[in-house]
């Protein structure tokens, strides 16, 4: 667990710099209402969950229940960033590094461990709701110039039709 943090022991790199100057000022702060002044720099979400695997490993990161009526099933950080880790490579292998994924489905694990493959390294994320029509979800593709999708099975219809119409960007769907 993070019990302290001291700025000065991070490499002062140009992408690191505007990290360090905000965990410092907060850290040196004589602001009577800036209560949590423990911090560590964060320059992007990757090195954050980088960071969360080094401190919280083994740790819950989330729970889920994979099936009806049984018990939920923890997450941890490590087992979060290695799916994370294998779903871009795997994307990036399908020629996805630097195009425009969109995320849809159920609030699960999976949509949150694609969301993170995709920011962490891919390309641009496009969370799209699960709950628009067929036909807003179509102009979203359009308008976002979604390249891919992942989508849950209760939502997969809608793209595997919006393919099939050929009149959007989208080439993949996952």
């Amino acid at each position: 667990m993070l019990t302290s943090c001291d700025y000065r022991v991070y490499e002062r790199t140009p992408d690191m710099a505007d990290a360090l100057d905000t965990v410092k000022e907060i850290n040196e702060s004589k602001d009577k209402y800036l209560f949590y002044k423990l911090s560590r720099p964060i320059k992007d979400l990757k090195h954050m969950m980088a960071g969360s695997v080094q401190l919280y490993g083994d740790h819950a990161a989330m729970y889920q229940r994979f099936v009806k009526d049984e018990p939920f099933r923890q997450i941890t950080y490590k087992q979060l960033y290695d799916d994370m880790n294998g779903l871009g490579t795997a994307l990036i292998k399908r020629g996805l590094k630097g195009r425009r994924v969109a995320v849809i489905g159920e609030n699960c694990s999976q949509w949150a461990t694609s969301y993170l493959a995709v920011i962490c390294g891919v390309g641009v994320v496009v969370p799209l709701d699960v709950s628009l029509s067929a036909r807003e979800l179509k102009e979203q593709v359009r308008e976002a110039e979604v390249s891919a999708v992942l989508a849950t099975k209760k939502i997969l219809p809608v793209f595997k039709q919006m393919l099939a119409d050929g009149d959007t960007p989208l080439e993949t769907i996952i």
